[in-house]
């Protein structure tokens, strides 16, 4: 982990590594695509997390936006949750 401090190469592969582990997951795509089409800074979940090509139970995808999804966005740094309400 030393190194990548001075090399800019590994520190490239080391941001793209942490975005496409952020976005392999379609839910988390999805709501990346809808805050990018929405008007204003928020979106309303679970809807903005669910693909039209991919039907969920909208529980079960609230359930894993609060403890996968959400989570592992904002600590990629894309996003800011604020979870009151969800």
């Amino acid at each position: 982990m030393a190194l990548e401090g001075r090399n800019p190469e590994a520190q490239v592969i080391t941001r793209w590594n942490r975005a496409f582990d952020a976005l392999k997951a379609e839910p988390r795509r999805q709501l990346v695509a809808s805050l990018l089409d929405a008007e204003s800074d928020t979106v309303a979940l679970p809807d903005a997390a669910q693909s039209p090509a991919v039907p969920t139970d909208p529980d079960a995808l609230t359930l894993e936006l609060h403890h996968q999804h959400l989570p592992k966005l904002t600590g990629a740094g894309y996003i800011e949750w604020d979870d009151d309400p969800l």
